[in-house]
Formats: C-alpha cells, sequence, structure tokens
C-alpha cells in the first residue's frame, strides 16, 4: 500500500519501467553487498537527475538532518 510520507517519493511506471506505481521510501534503505547482489540484467530505466535528488533529500530529512542544517 503507498502512503504519502515525507520520506517517500512515488515513482510512476514510466519512470521505472515496472508495471505499476511504487515508492522510495528513504528510510528503509539498507546497504548491502555487492556480492549478495544478483547478477546484472537490463536495467528497466534510469531515474532523472531530479528525481535522484529528490529521494537524496528525503534520504537526509530520514536521518533527522533538516534542510536549514545543510
Amino acid at each position: 500500500m503507498l502512503r504519502e510520507f515525507d520520506t517517500h517519493v512515488r515513482l510512476e511506471p514510466g519512470e521505472t519501467g515496472l508495471g505499476e506505481v511504487c515508492e522510495a521510501q528513504a528510510e528503509n534503505i539498507s546497504t548491502v553487498r555487492k556480492e549478495s547482489v544478483a547478477p546484472s540484467r537490463p536495467r528497466l530505466r534510469t531515474l532523472s537527475a531530479a528525481r535522484l535528488g529528490q529521494i537524496a533529500r528525503c534520504v537526509v530529512l530520514a536521518m533527522g538532518i533538516l534542510p536549514a542544517d545543510i
């Protein structure tokens, strides 16, 4: 279920190549070892620099840093 939070970014099918709307949840980012990731496959889509910037700002917000602090 998609929800509207300050740390979520809604991604449309045309942006991701997926068949449905999804969201990036900045508070749920985790690190994984490269060795743990499945072999690469053809990319679905590449997010725009503006969209990546929006997600990055949400990550900063999720870390508890206010925009005035950066």
